[in-house]
């Protein structure tokens, strides 16, 4: 089986190792210099940003080499908030910001300190708290796109969705598409405009998650996946306002707990309110969609093309 990769995960992931482990080394080495020359103070600061290093290294390897088996309804605090408790806490970090802010300016006014702690503020509220405000929900025109493109097939309920890109015409190589349905985490990665691969995992299978923060800007995210010996390994840009990851994955965990505890599903979609004659698509409609079922049944993989299996111990798709 052939296995689509654009190695952003492991760009990604490799790249905040080498700055972490890189300041690591600087900090060590600067604050025993400063412990000779007698600058504790300096040294203090310094061993304090050797600790912080040290936690985000510990963080990063517990959020995607070592996951620990989710349990249901328990940690993610952040992403089981409503959007405007996450919006509430983004407000706090301003508020706290803006705290550190004057105390700073009383002892050591500047503008530069100023211009520094400004820019923060402004960036989350501008960037961070508009992009969950602006999540676009699935709709039926969504739902419309989505069918001739054959990502889903008719009467499919899709609970939310996530794209790497703003407008449907912008869709290109290296493009990713996540959907949660009612029971399903399904993963579409396009190789160009018209072909693409469709990873497909049952919700109820899944027993491992993590969820880690990448540097660009904070906007992107790192997700693994986990059932049991076998893994995908997504990022998520973060590039479009229309699509925030924040409410996508709050999404996620949220029907990750429903179906691992069995709760009813009570979203019904009403195809009949839907106005087909009426819509245009923009994407081409003969995308060629190869489905892949990310299954534990046996063992191994399944692509629904040729139905054959290939046999697997241990496998990691990086995504």
């Amino acid at each position: 089986m052939e296995n689509y990769s654009d190695k952003k995960f492991s760009r990604n992931l490799l790249g905040k190792k080498i700055i972490l482990i890189s300041v690591i080394i600087v900090a060590v080495l600067l604050g025993i210099s400063m412990l000779s020359d007698g600058e504790y103070s300096q040294a203090t600061i310094l061993g304090v940003i050797f600790v912080l290093c040290i936690y985000a290294l510990k963080n990063i390897y517990g959020q995607t080499c070592n996951l620990k088996e989710y349990v249901e309804q328990k940690g993610y605090k952040f992403y089981r908030q409503s959007s405007s408790e996450r919006i509430s806490q983004y407000t706090g970090i301003q508020i706290m910001i803006g705290f550190l802010l004057v105390v700073i300016s009383i002892n050591h006014f500047s503008f530069l300190n100023v211009i520094k702690g400004i820019l923060p503020i402004i960036y989350i509220q501008l960037i961070m708290k508009k992009r969950i405000k602006l999540h676009v929900p699935v709709d039926d025109a969504m739902y419309f796109e989505l069918e001739e493109m054959g990502i889903i097939n008719n009467g499919s309920i899709v609970k939310s969705l996530y794209k790497d890109f703003v407008a449907w015409k912008d869709l290109k190589e290296g493009k990713k598409v996540l959907l949660i349905t009612q029971d399903s985490f399904i993963c579409v990665n396009f190789n160009s405009r018209n072909k693409a691969d469709k990873y497909v995992c049952q919700l109820t299978q899944i027993n491992k998650l993590g969820i880690l923060r990448t540097g660009d800007y904070m906007l992107g995210y790192l997700i693994t996946i986990g059932c049991n010996d076998k893994f995908m390994k997504i990022k998520l840009d973060g590039d479009s306002f229309q699509d925030s990851p924040e409410e996508f994955i709050s999404f996620f965990i949220k029907e990750l707990d429903r179906c691992k505890l069995g709760s009813k599903d009570t979203d019904i979609r009403n195809k009949n309110s839907m106005n087909m004659s009426k819509m245009q698509s923009e994407v081409a409609q003969n995308t060629s969609i190869r489905e892949i079922d990310f299954v534990m049944e046996n063992d191994a993989f399944k692509t629904s093309n040729n139905n054959k299996e290939i046999k697997s111990t241990t496998r990691t798709i990086d995504l």
